[in-house]
């Protein structure tokens, strides 16, 4: 399994697994698709509803910002997803191992720094749309 480069073609995206399935020794599969949820919904919001307060909604330029959008969502995620699937990567095959001494490591005894743990488990979802309805 590898993260895909590409996300987006047009005005289709790929999210979750199908972008970039995880493997299962993490358990961050659904976690990552969520997070992908979360910052589709704050790119593409704004667009469609400055598209439909112009009524632009069937010409090029929605197309292209949609296109830009979806851009700036990969753009947005990737790195992180892709730090996340490789430290799942090294867990499954740390985990599959015959070595019972490094297939035994639970999760949170496993050499990650702390800086990781702290951008897997402090990620805060964005805020914009919470901003636009007040």
């Amino acid at each position: 399994m590898n993260v895909e480069e590409e996300w987006s073609r047009g005005p289709v995206v790929l999210i979750g697994d199908a972008a970039h399935a995880m493997t299962p020794h993490m358990g961050q599969g659904a976690n990552q698709g969520l997070e992908d949820v979360c910052e589709l919904v704050h790119r593409l919001v704004p667009e469609l509803q400055t598209n439909q307060n112009n009524n632009n909604s069937e010409s090029s330029h929605h197309i292209d910002s949609l296109s830009n959008a979806l851009y700036l969502f990969w753009n947005k995620r990737i790195e992180r997803v892709k730090e996340v699937h490789a430290r799942s990567r090294q867990n499954s095959l740390q985990s599959n191992t015959f070595d019972k001494t490094s297939a035994s490591i639970p999760f949170q005894r496993r050499n990650y720094s702390a800086s990781f743990q702290d951008r897997l488990y402090n990620w805060k979802p964005p805020t914009a749309l919470k901003d636009k309805a007040e």
